[in-house]
């Protein structure tokens, strides 16, 4: 009678794994086709080799930040590695990435995107929940071409995945037309997605077609008004999206993050040793707490 009623359980353990194993492979089949029907991104443009100096130097110690401002212009790769290098963490589980609409392409003044990114570096995954958050009152829009063509979003993408391998994206990129208005309702709207581990990045170049001294006073004005938080004079700087500028600082005022580190500002005159430039992009990197 023990060895039947032991001959049963082994029976109804057996019938249990194999359920199991059938309920996974099921959801597992499920989760490969939807990723696989998911659409997908590009940020690979660059070789391994562009990164190898960054990922051989990102072992010094960071910063707890909370925001970053950043250049996209891969001329400035030494200073965008190096402000990725300052706030690496592996706990951030949420990037909120903000960009310039350079294309003013799409029908919204805002527009965001769900697909999955792949860099040289492994996948970078939405996050579809806040995403479908940020949907809800049309302030901004899911259109998936803009993000093609947008070097602002894609050129910052492979620093993620390195600095915050854990991390999901919202990426969204913004018309020069949004104004002060319009901007102070995204910024009211990102703070319903902030998890305690969301970092807010802003991918932007400040001065352009100006001597590399021109510029530099220029960016002097930009960054008084960004360590003061002073919102009335940020559609005035010498920006290439004031729009993303006002979003990151309303979005850090409205949470509390409100003290600025500036760690380089310079411009592709200095940095090419041509200080008779006569057109230049000037750069300003650092990091909110």
């Amino acid at each position: 009678m023990s060895s039947t009623k032991s001959k049963s359980k082994w029976i109804s353990l057996f019938l249990a794994a194999i359920c199991l194993a059938v309920l996974l492979t099921v959801v597992l089949s499920v989760s490969y086709l939807n990723e696989k029907n998911q659409i997908k991104h590009l940020a690979n443009y660059q070789k391994d080799d562009f990164y190898k100096n960054f990922r051989l130097n990102n072992k010094n110690q960071s910063v707890k930040a909370k925001g970053v401002i950043t250049p996209h212009h891969l001329f400035a790769n030494y200073l965008i590695e190096k402000i990725f290098n300052k706030v690496k963490n592996n706990r951030v589980d949420q990037v909120i990435l903000i960009g310039p609409n350079h294309g003013d392409l799409g029908h919204n003044l805002i527009i965001t995107s769900e697909a999955i990114w792949i860099t040289n570096f492994g996948k970078i995954y939405p996050n579809k929940d806040s995403i479908k958050k940020l949907k809800e009152d049309d302030l901004v829009s899911v259109e998936e071409e803009p993000f093609n063509k947008e070097h602002s979003i894609y050129n910052i993408l492979p620093y993620i995945k390195i600095s915050f391998p854990k991390a999901k994206i919202v990426p969204i990129i913004l018309k020069a037309r949004v104004n002060q208005n319009v901007s102070s309702q995204l910024a009211d709207k990102l703070t319903q997605i902030t998890t305690p581990n969301t970092l807010i990045i802003v991918s932007i170049d400040f001065s352009h077609f100006q001597t590399p001294l021109v510029a530099a006073e220029h960016d002097k004005e930009s960054i008084k008004t960004i360590t003061n938080f002073d919102f009335d004079k940020i559609y005035s700087q010498d920006v290439d999206s004031p729009p993303t500028l006002y979003v990151l600082l309303k979005y850090l005022k409205l949470m509390g993050y409100d003290k600025f580190t500036l760690l380089e500002n310079t411009n592709s005159g200095f940095l090419s040793n041509n200080p008779d430039l006569i057109e230049t992009t000037s750069y300003i990197t650092g990091y909110f707490q």
